[in-house]
């Protein structure tokens, strides 16, 4: 058909039904990294995600990045 796709919209997060999973990696290992929470993502749930996404996750789920002194 010729006829154009949808355009625009909001797109849901694709991280969203996997929140829980996400923070209970976190609080398991609080000091891990991006790249090992993407390997971990990948290897437990088959879940294929970017580093940016994985960190966008994160911060609207209210885990933020802060050093220790």
């Amino acid at each position: 058909s010729a006829a154009p796709e949808r355009y625009g919209g909001h797109r849901r997060p694709r991280l969203a039904p996997h929140e829980a999973d996400l923070r209970r990696l976190v609080e398991a290992t609080p000091d891990i990294t991006l790249a090992e929470l993407q390997a971990e993502l990948r290897g437990r749930l088959g879940i294929v995600a970017g580093l940016s996404t994985i960190h966008n996750a994160l911060r609207r789920i209210g885990l933020r990045h802060k050093k220790s002194p």
